[in-house]
């Protein structure tokens, strides 16, 4: 097996530039006679001459000057294999800003972020929770690196990469003593005359505007559905019999340990299919270089499978 290491490539490459063992040594910053040494144990490597040398002049012989052409290829790739980890070194040690919804995270992520934090503890780890739509815009305008999302708003977004966690779907969430209490599964249009409580526009623009939707095609009563603006204000109202609302499935026991709520299946014909059925998981600009991105979906991996 030939064993080359990269200071003869380097000390060859400079000689054949300069062909001359002096101006190559002043560059290289070292004794001619250490550039000698590495060359002629180059050339005892290879088995072959790849310089014609005398007292006054050095040339390079035919093997030499295709050596030449392939070292230099090979000294041009390793400086640029050195710019690239020392610009991806200065981002890894930098920080991955993370968005998530909850609640429904809250079950991995404590685990998630705590294994991240111990295996990379030179990327500082920023996590903030907020409503779907600013995690979007904080995602595109880039003020976050990685967010949790729906795929239904993702899709929207030719920039972005989604990768699943769990399937999910929307239910009726309802007192345990609502008169529907025994059904198996109810229709949209069954619920007229009920007051419905949804999250703001604010909160979650997609699931307001579907809903809002999915109830005028329905015959409901616009001016009984009222809005809050989170889960806790929203579920709250409905343990309260105020009335009955449309959620993710994965939320509810984050909520119910009072065990005052229970969830109804929607009938698929009376509920769009991105809702009967989406999925929960992480995006990112495709564009992004931050290489954490890659490290944080890996362990996010680890823990969810």
């Amino acid at each position: 097996m030939i064993n080359i290491d990269i200071i003869q490539i380097k000390y060859f490459v400079e000689v054949a530039n300069e062909l001359n063992f002096t101006n190559a040594s002043k560059k290289l910053f070292v004794s001619q006679a250490a550039v000698s040494k590495k060359i002629a144990s180059l050339e005892d490597e290879l088995g072959i001459a790849l310089l014609e040398r005398n007292k006054r002049t050095v040339k390079l012989t035919s093997v030499g000057q295709i050596f030449y052409e392939d070292a230099v290829e090979i000294i041009n790739k390793i400086e640029e294999m050195t710019r690239k980890i020392k610009d991806l070194s200065s981002i890894y040690k930098n920080t991955l800003r993370l968005g998530y919804l909850g609640p429904a995270e809250y079950k991995f992520l404590p685990d998630l972020l705590q294994n991240f934090n111990e295996k990379y503890p030179d990327i500082d780890l920023f996590s903030k929770q907020h409503y779907q739509g600013p995690l979007i815009n904080s995602l595109n305008n880039g003020n976050l690196d990685i967010i949790f999302s729906l795929s239904m708003v993702i899709e929207k977004y030719s920039s972005l990469i989604f990768k699943r966690i769990y399937s999910d779907s929307f239910v009726i969430y309802c007192h345990r003593n609502h008169r529907l209490k025994l059904e198996s599964s109810v229709k949209i249009s069954e619920l007229k005359n009920e007051n419905f409580i949804i999250l703001s526009e604010e909160s979650a623009s997609y699931a307001y505007n579907t809903i809002i939707k999915l109830c005028n095609e329905n015959g409901l009563n616009s001016a009984k559905i009222n809005e809050a603006d989170n889960f806790e204000h929203l579920l709250m109202m409905v343990k309260s019999k105020k009335g009955i609302s449309i959620l993710p499935l994965s939320i509810f026991s984050y909520f119910n340990h009072d065990h005052q709520l229970i969830t109804l299946p929607i009938e698929r014909e009376s509920l769009k299919s991105d809702l009967s059925n989406f999925e929960v998981g992480v995006a990112w600009d495709k564009n992004n270089q931050n290489p954490a991105i890659e490290l944080f979906v890996n362990e996010l991996m680890k823990i969810v499978k």
